[in-house]
Formats: structure tokens, C-alpha cells, sequence
């Protein structure tokens, strides 16, 4: 711990000189901190956030980014990774007092809105007049009632960043306090806080620059950062009740899934492979990678004819697999496919999400004689989940071959069908966190039941597969 603290003493030091050098540097320009805070692992695990071990590109701040340096280069843009800095909260909040910052951005989800909040809160009251922005998931959907709460945030963007971004930022350069024109905005008049219209976004995602082709990812392409993220679309085609991906990504009118162009994301790839110092493996976190049957052979014979054959990680429905994607997926370069279990008996029904079992089971038997590696997820908490079919799921999965599993006590996502009816689910809310967060129990299960439960499955899938050493510095991420 004396060591650790010595570390940070260092590296606080060191960024803070740093820091001091460029506020001279961009003294008269607009200057803007975009803070990605790294995962707060609560009720099972705690301890040190997972992404301080495995790094990865904060693509939810970089998109937006890349959109306003693409017209405005000469605006001073910062990422504050806290993974990448490997900082305490404590240590963040030191970086934001010594920056000369007129606007912060945070990226908010499920398991970082404490630390955000922690934030503002301690900023507003050092320096009244920084503005402060909060985009990502967390809110979107509780914007107006979270900002009623927090009179720390001045502005919430709902759904997709890039264009709202852009626009407010242009508000802010011309100190034009008229707000009423920018999409997807939450902001206050005075005492009444507003929410502009929903923007309708670009079908073709080209539109958007891409925060590699940018030079806006640069420092993590030095072989220290694991995940290089990657989109290759947005959206997901799928309803479940339980989960945020498909409302965040959802528009009225357009598409449900949005794709940027195979040369658009051979570009990038490129692009990366060529910076890269050293080999490292790209993670792609469209929601299904293979729900289209062609456009995965497209990408995958492309790739290959490129010679831009790397290590990948995709998201995939295992049921929807057949011998073509599996051989397709291999050739291209993926190692290893993140695939959702959750669970196996009636809570899946009871949240509207569907998959066929013994195809699961088949083609991660396939997918191992293959050499892919599979990374499992389960879910405990859902809505009409037994302890019963908790076990169910156990025996099922301990048979699989499945390589890792990360256990997730459920969390239910801010405009969620289960969040805005959670008495049709037979959910009984025990709390209500300051950030929208709900802590429950089940018409089945007690929340210590639902911790004690997640903790021994954790145990015993992962003893068994991975040794101990691995579950305690690397493998597990808990949400």
C-alpha cells in the first residue's frame, strides 16, 4: 500500500508539472477535459478497478471528440482516462482543479455514475463558473430528473454525442446562451431545466470521423493499452427487457442497426497496424458481430486480403452461429468471442430474450475444436430467476468447456423496460441510489441471496477453469 501511494505521489507530480506548462500554452483558447472513469466494483469483488490491469480506448468520449476536432483543431481537447492514469478519484480531482478547464465531460454508465457525481460536486464548489456535460447511458433517460437533483450539471446529451457535442461546444465559442437548437440536449434556463428534441442521426455512420484516422487515439496505440476498440456498427436487432444497448442506440424512423462501411473500417485498421508498436489484438463491440451472415464474410475476406490479419475480440450470439461464420471468424484473426449466456430457464422468457441451448451448447463444442476462446457472461438477479435455475445454469455451463465466466450481479439499466415497470417484473426496490441506480430483490430471490449466489458461482467456475492468480489480477471484471 506505502508503495502504491509513493507511485501515485510521483505520477500526480509529474502530470500536474505538465499540466501547469500547457494552461500557459492554451491560455486563450477554449480548453475542454473529457474524463473517462474507470469501473467501481461493488458487492461481490471491490478492489482494484479491472481496467487499471487491461487497459482500453474510452471510444464513448473519442467519437465526440473526433467530431469537434475535425472542425475546430485549434480547441484544446483532453482525455482524462483514469485507467490510464491509474488514479484514484481522489487523484482525478486533483488533475481537474489544476487544469484551467471551461468545460468537462464525463462519460457516465452504470458502473462509474458514483465516482462522476463525487466529481461535480467537489468542482462546483472550487470553481462555479466550469461547465459541466454528462453523456453515456446513465442518464440519458433520467436526464431531467437527475439534473433536477444535481444543480452541479449544467448540460446532459442524451443517446448519440457526436452532433449535439458539436453544436453545444459551437454555442459555447460564440457565447450564445440560447440552447434550444442543439438535438438531444438537457440544459437549464434559469430554474427550469429543458430537453430539447431527440436528434435523428446519420444512417451511414461515415459521418462520423473516426477517432482513429483522427489522431485522437494516438497515445493508446503505444502497446501498453490491451483493448483497442472498434465499431463496425451501432445498434442491436434484439428487444430484451433487461438491457440498455438497444434504447441507447434506437431511433424513431431509421435502422435498427447502422453500419460504417467495410472501407471505412479496413481504414482504421490499417491505420492502427501501422502505429501499433507492438501486436496487440482489437476489440470489436458491435452488440452481435455476426447477425449478418454477409457482412461478416464481407469484413473477414477483406481483412484477409489486406494482410490485416490481427488478434480480435467480437460479441457474438453463439446460437446464431453456423460452420461458415466459425470458419470465417477463425481466419480472420479472432481469438476470442464474448458470448451472453445469462442464464437457463424461465427468467430469460420473462425478460424477452430468446436462445436456442443445445445450438449454444454445439457451437462452443465448434468454437473450441476451432482454438477460439470463449469468454461466458451469466446474470444473477433477473426477474422470475430461481435459486433453482441459478444451479440449473451452473450445471449446465460447468460442462461447456467455456474458458472464463464474468458474473453479474444484475443491475437494472436506466430506461429499461424492467426499470420503467419494475413491478410487472415482480421487482421490489429496496433503494434508490442518487444516480438512478436501484438496489432489489426479486419475487424469487433476497438481495443477500443474490450477492451470496453471485459470489459462489464466481468461485466455482472460475477455480475451476483459471487459477487463482488470474482471477485476482486479470480475468474477472465484476459489474
Amino acid at each position: 500500500m506505502r508503495d502504491g501511494k509513493i507511485l501515485e505521489t510521483y505520477i500526480k507530480q509529474e502530470i500536474l508539472e505538465k499540466i501547469t506548462a500547457e494552461n500557459d500554452l492554451y491560455k486563450d483558447n477554449l480548453k475542454i477535459g473529457m474524463v473517462y472513469s474507470a469501473s467501481i466494483s461493488y458487492e461481490i469483488g471491490g478492489g482494484i478497478p479491472h481496467e487499471f490491469f487491461e487497459l482500453h480506448t474510452p471510444l464513448g468520449i473519442a467519437y465526440p471528440i473526433a467530431m469537434l476536432k475535425s472542425k475546430y483543431p485549434e480547441i484544446c481537447v483532453k482525455i482524462i482516462d483514469q485507467a490510464y492514469l491509474k488514479a484514484s478519484n481522489e487523484m482525478i480531482l486533483e488533475i481537474l482543479k489544476k487544469e484551467k478547464l471551461d468545460l468537462i465531460g464525463f462519460s457516465s454508465y452504470c458502473w462509474n455514475s458514483q465516482s462522476i457525481l463525487f466529481w461535480i460536486k467537489k468542482i462546483k464548489k472550487i470553481n462555479p463558473s466550469i461547465k459541466i456535460l454528462i453523456g453515456g447511458p446513465q442518464f440519458s433517460a433520467i436526464a431531467k430528473s437527475i439534473m433536477e437533483k444535481y444543480h452541479e450539471i449544467d448540460f446532459i446529451i442524451i443517446k448519440e454525442g457526436e452532433i449535439p457535442f458539436l453544436k453545444l461546444v459551437e454555442k459555447l465559442l460564440s457565447n450564445d446562451e440560447n440552447y434550444d437548437d442543439v438535438p438531444s440536449l438537457v440544459y437549464r434556463d434559469e430554474n427550469t431545466v429543458i430537453q430539447n428534441d431527440e436528434l435523428i442521426p446519420p444512417v451511414n455512420l461515415d459521418e462520423y470521423p473516426s477517432p482513429y484516422l483522427t489522431g485522437i487515439l494516438d497515445n493508446y496505440l503505444d502497446g501498453k493499452t490491451k483493448y483497442l476498440g472498434l465499431q463496425t456498427s451501432r445498434g442491436c436487432p434484439f428487444n430484451c427487457s433487461y438491457c440498455v444497448w438497444n434504447q441507447q442506440s434506437t431511433f424513431k424512423d431509421i435502422p435498427k442497426i447502422r453500419y460504417f462501411s467495410i472501407k471505412r473500417v479496413i481504414k482504421e485498421l490499417q491505420y492502427i497496424k501501422n502505429k501499433l508498436q507492438k501486436p496487440w489484438y482489437i476489440e470489436i463491440y458491435d452488440a452481435t458481430f455476426n447477425e449478418d451472415s454477409d457482412r461478416l464474410r464481407e469484413i473477414a475476406e477483406t481483412i484477409i486480403k489486406n494482410n490485416l490479419k490481427m488478434k480480435f475480440g467480437v460479441r457474438i450470439r453463439v446460437d446464431l452461429l453456423n460452420d461458415e461464420q466459425i470458419e470465417l471468424l477463425k481466419k480472420m484473426g479472432v481469438w476470442v468471442v464474448r458470448i451472453g449466456i445469462e442464464s437457463i430457464g424461465d427468467s430469460l422468457k420473462t425478460v424477452h430474450r430468446s436462445q436456442h441451448f443445445e445450438k449454444t451448447k454445439n457451437n462452443i463444442k465448434k468454437l473450441k475444436k476451432a482454438g477460439i476462446f470463449i469468454s461466458g457472461n451469466l446474470m444473477i438477479g433477473l426477474p422470475n430467476q430461481s435459486k433453482n435455475e441459478i444451479m440449473n445454469t451452473l450445471n449446465f455451463v460447468k460442462n461447456l468447456n467455456v474458458d472464463s465466466f464474468t458474473i453479474n450481479v444484475y443491475d437494472i439499466p436506466t430506461g429499461t423496460e424492467i426499470y420503467n415497470n419494475f413491478e410487472k417484473y415482480g421487482i421490489k426496490i429496496l433503494n434508490r441510489l442518487d444516480d438512478g441506480r436501484l438496489i432489489f430483490e426479486t419475487n424469487e430471490l433476497k438481495r443477500n441471496d443474490i450477492i451470496k449466489l453471485a459470489r459462489m458461482i464466481n468461485f466455482k467456475l472460475n477455480s475451476i477453469i483459471i487459477n487463482p492468480l488470474k482471477i485476482y489480477k486479470k480475468i474477472l471484471a465484476f459489474s
